[in-house]
């Protein structure tokens, strides 16, 4: 008849302990996984809102200079007017060009007007991609206590 060979019952110990330290692994591991998860994203968040920001300043850095050429041309454009207003020495070619002239800065005021109106939508609309960044970050950071 054959052997029958039992195990050692130290070895089986020595088994389940293994099986627990694999378990422990695996949700150790699992964890890992979790906070590096919230990690990454929480840092994403944060860069995104900081670029979002950075380019809601630049567009509305571009809206002041907008603004600012806007009000030099309509400063010109008014003392032109004014100069052809008053009866003064100014002849035909010189008066029309003083009148051409102001025409062209009433133009540019009236283009610096369209161009602010198609600034401050896109300035707005990074503000809010900075402020929806801003609002997730905090819930990566509570993921990455937990």
């Amino acid at each position: 008849m054959a052997e029958v060979e039992l195990p050692n019952p130290a070895e089986l110990e020595e088994q389940r302990d293994k099986a627990f330290s694999r378990r422990v692994a695996l949700v150790t591991a699992v964890y890992a996984v979790i906070l590096a998860v919230a990690s990454l994203g929480g840092n994403n968040a944060m860069k995104e809102m900081l670029v979002a920001q950075q380019e809601a300043s630049n567009q509305w850095a571009y809206y002041q200079s907008k603004v600012i050429r806007e009000h030099l041309n309509r400063g010109n454009k008014m003392v032109l007017e004014t100069q052809l207003a008053e009866p003064s020495t100014l002849k035909g070619a010189e008066r029309e060009k003083i009148d051409a002239l102001a025409r062209k800065f009433g133009d540019e005021e009236k283009r610096m007007q369209v161009d602010k109106k198609e600034i401050e939508p896109k300035a707005r609309g990074f503000e809010h991609e900075r402020d929806v960044n801003q609002a997730k970050d905090p819930y990566f950071d509570y993921a990455e206590v937990l």
